[in-house]
């Protein structure tokens, strides 16, 4: 509608109380039915956001508890926020349930209905974000890597201030961390002190000015996942389709005249990686990709859909 600015010091602008009225619906209809509904929140907005009025996350936070037949997505790239911003919930007067329920969270019992992910782009991100997003108690805690710009090793996250000294690099995904001069050391409580990742969804960028995603980072966390039998769900090609996928999704439309030809790769101390600049790295990508409508490329991953989600003993969603 046009009234979306994005940013710090941007206004924030509140939806209709009608549309607040929805997850009610929902709730009542999944309680009838016996089934669940997992509900994407906030995708016009940041539900850790520091700059809207304390009493909105309340509002939010007292419709995930009053909805309990609906899975909550909470995605945020702000996850260094929660324990602060909900502190700021459960200090607020004139509601107990609420105070109580945000209190038990804090305090290391998670909701139920409510599955915590985390945004990130490269490694950088992962770096910055997944650490804190293990901080959270939480049921499900997953992420969205969407838009993919760049390779990303979730089994070597830098753990800086995080489970351990300088040089330790967090394995999210299989609950322990790794060490130049350990290796791999498994940590039986990881999951009870900080979590582990139990859901990872990746996709590429989509609109006018996307940028391409390289196939082999894709093919990277496909694998990374399959390794540690965590659920991975690959939403979409964006835009850029890769060629080697043209003739195996669209045969008529291939561009035989193309032939894909790899970058180099190189090793440094986390990962496989293009060699060069950021700027190399994208026109790299773009190598091997060739630009084609988010419709027409699709989710296929050599040959394959990857549409998996998390099975948790008492959650059974719809």
């Amino acid at each position: 509608m046009g009234r979306a600015h994005w940013g710090k010091g941007q206004s924030r602008q509140r939806a209709s109380e009608s549309y607040w009225n929805d997850p009610f619906r929902w709730n009542r209809k999944a309680a009838k039915a016996g089934i669940r509904y997992r509900v994407f929140c906030s995708a016009l907005s940041d539900w850790l956001d520091d700059e809207v009025p304390v009493q909105w996350r309340a509002d939010l936070l007292n419709v995930v508890r009053q909805t309990p037949h609906l899975d909550w997505l909470l995605l945020s790239k702000r996850p260094q926020n929660w324990r602060r911003l909900l502190t700021e919930v459960m200090d607020l007067p004139g509601n107990l349930e609420l105070s109580l329920w945000v209190g038990a969270w804090l305090n290391g019992t998670p909701p139920a209905n409510a599955w915590i992910g985390a945004s990130v782009e490269d490694q950088i991100r992962a770096d910055q974000r997944i650490p804190e997003l293990l901080k959270i108690p939480a049921v499900v805690r997953f992420l969205s890597i969407e838009p993919l710009l760049g390779p990303i090793d979730l089994l070597r996250v830098d753990a800086k201030g995080f489970g351990g000294s300088a040089g330790h690099k967090v394995d999210c995904i299989r609950k322990g961390f790794w060490s130049k001069n350990w290796g791999f050391v498994n940590h039986s409580d990881m999951h009870d002190t900080f979590g582990s990742l139990d859901w990872v969804i990746v996709g590429g960028e989509s609109g006018p000015q996307a940028r391409p995603m390289h196939p082999d980072w894709v093919r990277s966390l496909r694998d990374q996942c399959k390794e540690a039998s965590v659920p991975f769900h690959f939403k979409q090609w964006g835009v850029w389709l890769p060629w080697d996928h043209w003739a195996l999704d669209l045969p008529n439309h291939s561009p035989a005249s193309r032939v894909a030809t790899y970058p180099t790769m190189v090793w440094n101390d986390l990962f496989w990686e293009s060699a060069g600049s950021e700027e190399a790295q994208e026109n790299e990508a773009k190598d091997l990709v060739s630009k084609i409508s988010k419709k027409a490329a699709g989710w296929v991953l050599d040959g394959k859909e990857h549409q998996e989600f998390p099975k948790c003993s008492n959650l059974h969603a719809a």
